[in-house]
């Protein structure tokens, strides 16, 4: 029967066997009492009788036991409260332990209290920043951004704040010592039942090194896209240049009785040559020239080199040569070499109007693997380094950014193209090297170029050896040109230097000619053409169906740039566009008569 919170029991009145578990164990009555303290139950406190007739629980059995059971609740109430309060303890401790221990700075702010003070940081806000904790709690968070920034932020927060999300932000963040870095900051906010915002907590990274890494890889990779894009447009210049070069020369070798238009076209030829130079200086930034390396000794170089600068610059201008001795050689092309530093001292001299000093420097440097880490497409190892200094005018930065950029350039019209760093840029970069450009307004301009050590000196200099000229004869030449302007242009000179010859605008056309006439004592094809077979493909035909014919093979890339596009058959000679008369009738006559020369 139930009376209040209490039940009371009998054995008898329990079923088999309950009834005789109970009799067995010597309870033949029990008064059970719930325990429940402010509605939440804790279970039942049980009081058991062994006498061996029913026992009649009276009322002050009853209240006794009840006031006893209201103990034992209110024991359990606090005893769980501890629990929960050691456990709330608990999470509090590690939740401080994560906040004092991660990576990244914590700060709290009170949004309550006016100017939102900070209540809380974590000690890496603090390494930061280098302020200490105590330094940092109670500052306005804006003190740590500069007075142009503030603003923003704050209209950023305001924006975050009705919206009651997220917010995150890149800036700039002072430090005490007035150093600044970026701060990569992720804000979320507290609410509380009412809906308002009570606190901030913000999460704070220095990502400074990591958008520096992004902004030198997308730097090479728009040097990359910009190289191949170049490297493309000079193809084509080359092609519309050897068509400009051979007429102008066949114009100026046909009027020597109209002294008139011969000196026209004399201005033609010399305008095509300054064009071919210029699609060098484009090869070279896209590191798509022709190079031939060999073993320098860089000190030697300029040693020999010197006379020309002096004759280059101007009187008003000094040079100071400082060599360090002995220098490890390096692998690199002596001719292109000495460009590059022409074009620096070029460079050099212009900055310096009114006078001033270039001085070139070698020595020996190591890249170790802190330099790397800053410039991610340099190998770490030792290089031979050429730095050029002069004392002029000075760049600023957003010049220094794109002063290799080819075009760019900040001399008057006509007189610069733009060229000269670029083709510096390009040539050291095929030689595996490195190139960097210092310079402060008014305090002059230091440009490095850092080209790899060799573990050998360089050897003694051969004596140049004496060219062979080669005498061009008679016979067909088969010639394989997809540009119509090109190839008409060259059937006329090969005509004129009295050789037959049969056009084709593509490689399938010309199989088809040879089928009809095997005899021709020489195929010429450009190397680059639409269609299922390119010029390299055309010579492997031939000589799978014509072993004894002779093949030339020309393009306006030079040939290791058309090893990186078509795998050239052994032995092939490769002319590369564009080119003069006379080298023309000397490499033909060299062909047909099948001496030896350059190969793939």
């Amino acid at each position: 029967r139930m009376t209040g919170q209490e039940t009371i029991y009998f054995a008898d009145d329990f079923p088999e066997p309950v009834k005789s578990l109970n009799i067995d164990a010597g309870i033949r009555s029990c008064l059970s009492f719930s325990m429940v303290v402010d509605g939440k139950g804790y279970g039942s406190l049980v009081f058991s009788d062994s006498a061996p007739t029913r026992r009649q629980w009276n009322h002050g059995d009853i209240e006794t036991l009840r006031t006893l059971a209201r103990l034992v609740a209110t024991a359990a109430t606090r005893a769980n409260n501890i629990e929960q309060r050691e456990r709330a303890v608990s999470g509090l401790l590690l939740r401080d332990r994560a906040l004092e221990g991660i990576s990244q700075g914590v700060t709290i702010t009170d949004d309550k209290a006016p100017g939102t003070p900070i209540i809380y940081t974590n000690p890496a806000f603090a390494a930061l920043t280098r302020y200490t904790l105590e330094e940092v709690v109670g500052r306005g968070p804006l003190s740590f951004f500069d007075a142009d920034v503030a603003p923003r932020i704050i209209e950023r927060m305001a924006q975050a704040a009705a919206a009651k999300k997220p917010w995150r932000m890149e800036t700039s963040l002072k430090r005490k010592d007035g150093t600044s870095f970026l701060d990569s900051m992720v804000t979320t906010m507290i609410v509380d039942q009412k809906g308002d915002i009570t606190h901030s907590v913000t999460i704070h990274e220095d990502v400074t090194e990591v958008r520096q890494r992004e902004e030198l890889l997308l730097e090479a990779q728009k040097m990359e896209s910009v190289g191949q894009l170049t490297g493309g447009i000079a193809h084509d210049f080359n092609n519309l240049l050897t068509a400009i070069k051979s007429n102008a020369e066949d114009l100026r070798d046909d009027l020597k009785d109209s002294p008139i238009l011969q000196s026209q076209a004399e201005i033609v030829l010399e305008a095509a040559d300054r064009g071919a130079g210029l699609v060098a200086q484009l090869m070279a930034f896209a590191r798509k020239q022709e190079l031939q390396p060999k073993v320098v000794d860089v000190n030697a170089l300029l040693e020999r080199f010197t006379k020309l600068l002096r004759s280059t610059l101007p009187a008003h201008v000094d040079i100071d040569i400082r060599n360090v001795a002995r220098l490890p050689a390096i692998y690199v092309d002596p001719g292109r070499l000495e460009t590059a530093i022409l074009n620096l001292a070029v460079n050099a001299r212009d900055a310096m109007a009114d006078g001033g000093t270039v001085t070139i420097e070698t020595s020996l440097k190591t890249l170790d693997a802190d330099y790397v880490a800053e410039h991610i497409e340099v190998q770490q190892g030792d290089y031979v380094l050429i730095a050029v200094t002069d004392t002029g005018t000075g760049m600023p930065a957003d010049v220094v950014e794109r002063a290799f950029v080819p075009f760019f350039t900040t001399k008057e019209v006509g007189k610069g193209t733009g060229l000269g760093l670029s083709m510096v840029y390009g040539f050291v970069k095929q030689s595996g090297g490195h190139a960097r450009i210092y310079s402060e307004v008014g305090l002059g301009t230091v440009v490095k170029i850092y080209l790899p050590a060799l573990d050998q000196a360089a050897p003694s200099e051969d004596q140049p050896a004496n060219g062979n000229k080669a005498k061009p004869g008679t016979g067909s030449i088969l010639l394989v040109e997809d540009d119509p302007i090109v190839r008409q242009s060259i059937s006329g000179k090969l005509t004129r230097l009295g050789y037959q010859v049969v056009t084709a605008s593509n490689a399938l056309d010309a199989i088809e000619t040879l089928k009809s006439n095997p005899h021709f004592d020489l195929v010429f094809s450009d190397v680059i053409m639409p269609g299922p077979m390119n010029g390299a493909d055309l010579v492997r035909e031939v000589r799978r169906r014509w072993p004894a014919m002779n093949v030339l093979l020309t393009s306006g890339y030079t040939e290791s740039t058309v090893l990186g596009k078509v795998t050239l058959p052994a032995d092939v000679h490769l002319l590369s566009k564009p080119y003069s008369n006379s080298e023309l009738a000397k490499v033909i006559g060299e062909a047909i008569c099948g001496s030896s020369g350059d190969t793939a």
